[in-house]
């Protein structure tokens, strides 16, 4: 198990940025390929555009701050996206607010195909590659008050799913039996300890197939997070 706060992120100076927008290395690096897993988080101002693409890895979007439009989805925090391997999606555009979100990945990947100048390409990998491209959305409510335990956003019969986990302060989250490939753990709201370390809101962890998350123990104000979990296939 590996995991990153906020304040570490930044720490380190992971931060990449053309001066419009912005990324923040918090677990792998955008920059390099590997089997690794991959997180970070993305920062846009008002009106920036990504264009329709698609990457050659399973991945998660999860916003945490501002508001964007993705087709005809309306994206705020809360919002989660995923989409699988040589699947199109975008444009994401900016509202007057900007917005920030994090990508999760399984493995490390450079990989960025804008569309429609990469249609070949996109052909020719999905005769070969099995991807499913689906394209899944939900939302998860951030409110602390909520019901505490495992609530399903959306789950797939090959472990692809989305859950909002929730405990009282001093209990430890309970996961899914069912989510036990490749996943990470992301705060959204309240705080968490793991091993003597203090996880709070856009705090990310990261288990492997088979790993066990160390015991997740809620602060003061309790704890909401979003477990997000790939296939086999993406392990």
């Amino acid at each position: 198990m590996i995991g990153a706060t906020l304040e570490q992120a930044m720490a380190a100076n992971r931060v990449q940025s053309d001066g419009v927008a912005s990324a923040t290395d918090f677990i792998g690096e955008r920059q390099i390929d590997s089997d690794t897993p991959q997180a970070f988080l993305v920062r846009a101002g008002a009106g920036h555009v990504i264009p329709g693409h698609f990457h050659a890895v399973d991945q998660f979007q999860i916003f945490v701050e501002g508001n964007a439009k993705l087709g005809r989805f309306e994206l705020h925090p809360g919002s989660i996206h995923y989409t699988d391997a040589y699947t199109t999606y975008g444009p994401i555009i900016a509202t007057e607010q900007g917005y920030a979100y994090f990508t999760l990945r399984p493995v490390s990947t450079t990989s960025y195909h804008q569309m429609p100048a990469e249609a070949k390409l996109l052909r020719e990998a999905r005769h070969t590659s099995g991807s499913k491209r689906r394209m899944l959305m939900g939302e998860v409510d951030e409110a602390a008050e909520a019901a505490a335990g495992i609530a399903p956003i959306f789950a797939q019969p090959d472990g692809v799913g989305a859950y909002r986990l929730s405990a009282a302060p001093g209990e430890a989250l309970a996961f899914p039996a069912e989510a036990s490939h490749g996943r990470f753990l992301l705060v959204i709201s309240g705080s968490a300890e793991v091993d003597g370390q203090v996880y709070g809101p856009k705090s990310c962890l990261w288990a492997g197939e088979g790993e066990a998350f160390a015991p997740v123990v809620a602060g003061d104000e309790g704890v909401v997070a979003v477990l997000a979990a790939f296939g086999k296939q993406a392990a």
